[in-house]
């Protein structure tokens, strides 16, 4: 698979993980849970396809960090 390629939904998490790090200085995953309307497993697993594609840095219960 392209890495360089994404869907629109991983998009929309990069945008709400920059956004919430300009906003609050840090995103968390219950933070994008409610800025994005979906679950919190819905975003654990977006971001380990994004930390997998090195797009961001994911640790579970620590901020998420865009690379």
């Amino acid at each position: 698979m392209d890495n360089t390629v994404i869907s629109s939904t991983l998009e929309d998490y990069l945008e709400a993980i920059a956004a919430l790090v300009e906003i609050n200085g840090h995103a968390h995953t219950k933070d994008i849970a409610e800025r994005l309307n979906v679950s919190m497993s819905t975003v654990s697993s977006a971001l380990q396809t994004l930390s997998s594609r090195s797009l961001i840095t994911y640790q579970p219960h620590m901020p998420v960090k865009l690379t």
